[in-house]
């Protein structure tokens, strides 16, 4: 941790243990992670006590401060230039707001099943300086029409996955996210359902399915690539490892990354169907990425949306806490927008005479004629 900055210093320390604020390193903590051996206690150092004081002058407690452990092959001069050097980034931290992210899949009463993807988000919580708080939804229980689960979050997750059971859970979240203008990021199976999702709902395509689940679907948006139709013996048939994928210039794929070529890893099997991508396009499903090397798919995205995204390769596979990944990063900031617009319109008043309850008021006390 030698090139260790002050600010990921301070993520390295609060992704341990995934919450805002400074939190000591619990024996259990500890435990999983063999490398970091007891604490060192710095805070009855003069160089400590000077350097609460400024944080007292920022607005931070005493508590804040002196709850901070590091481990032991964390230098003092590090700890002293976390301490002193960094106030303005800390009290932002300590002080961070929370954005809720919902998952959507039908592994939710496991959660480590989505690790990789629970801890990207928080490496993108670090770097927008909020904490991501994550609520897993179940996909089978949306399909039964209850949606109230959707209504408190700043964005929307649907992950990748394998077989049928809940599909129709996650094309109605989708659904839910695209028509309220609420964040989306769909990864790998999560982009095939909102291509179908569009297709269907937007483009009129009632049937519109992916091959997988329905092989007689009128309109296989998603559909398998041509040399693998022939093969009945799916057993290592899956795309797999690192592909070059080309981004189009003006998306919002191409401003997270900052350039025009990028490389992630893959797997899965099915792909979208370039048949559909004239009709598609022309209702407003932007194609923001194809592979170099097939001219496949990778990255859809909504023209008319504030951030509406998703791609056919696993991204999480490759963030990490000092490099959290882009399009994460550009996930939770719009998510960040989100709340943010969530909150106001919760708390502005109503305009005059809009108030229910007031109308209600009123008749009622004109009739007694009071």
């Amino acid at each position: 941790m030698g090139n260790t900055t002050p600010v990921s210093l301070l993520a390295h320390m609060m992704l341990t243990k995934k919450v805002s604020g400074l939190k000591e390193f619990s024996s259990d903590a500890r435990s999983r992670r063999p490398s970091l051996s007891t604490p060192r206690d710095v805070t009855s150092t003069p160089s400590f006590s000077r350097c609460l004081a400024r944080f007292k002058t920022a607005g931070c407690s005493t508590e804040d401060v002196t709850r901070c452990r590091l481990p032991p092959e964390v230098a003092s001069a590090d700890l002293m230039a976390v301490l002193s050097l960094s106030v303005p980034q800390l009290v932002k931290t300590i002080s961070a707001d929370e954005v809720t992210i919902g998952i959507v899949g039908k592994y939710v009463h496991l959660t480590d099943s989505y690790k990789s993807l629970n801890e990207a988000l928080c490496h993108a919580g670090t770097t927008n300086n909020v904490k991501v708080k994550l609520k897993f939804l179940d996909a089978e229980d949306l399909e039964n029409g209850n949606s109230d689960s959707l209504q408190e979050l700043d964005g929307v997750l649907v992950p990748g996955g394998f077989g049928e059971r809940g599909i129709e859970g996650k094309i109605k979240a989708i659904e839910f996210a695209r028509e309220n203008k609420i964040p989306f990021y769909g990864i790998c199976l999560g982009m095939q359902l909102a291509v179908i999702e569009f297709a269907r709902n937007v483009c009129g395509m009632s049937k519109a399915n992916s091959l997988e689940f329905d092989p007689n679907t009128p309109d296989p948006v998603i559909s398998l690539m041509e040399e693998q139709k022939a093969i009945y013996d799916k057993g290592a048939t899956m795309r797999l490892g690192a592909y070059q994928c080309a981004l189009e210039k003006g998306s919002k794929a191409y401003k997270a990354y900052g350039e025009k070529e990028i490389n992630e890893r893959h797997r899965h099997r099915y792909e979208f169907n370039n048949q559909y991508e004239e009709t598609l396009s022309k209702k407003g499903l932007k194609i923001a990425g194809k592979s170099t090397k097939t001219g496949l798919v990778e990255l859809v995205e909504l023209e008319d949306h504030p951030w509406f995204l998703a791609c056919q390769f696993h991204p999480e596979f490759k963030s990490s806490p000092s490099s959290p990944h882009p399009l994460f990063v550009s996930f939770v900031e719009a998510s960040v927008t989100q709340s943010k617009k969530r909150q106001w319109q919760n708390q502005r008043p109503l305009p005059a005479g809009s108030d229910p309850l007031e109308q209600k008021t009123k008749k009622a006390t004109g009739a007694s004629g009071l």
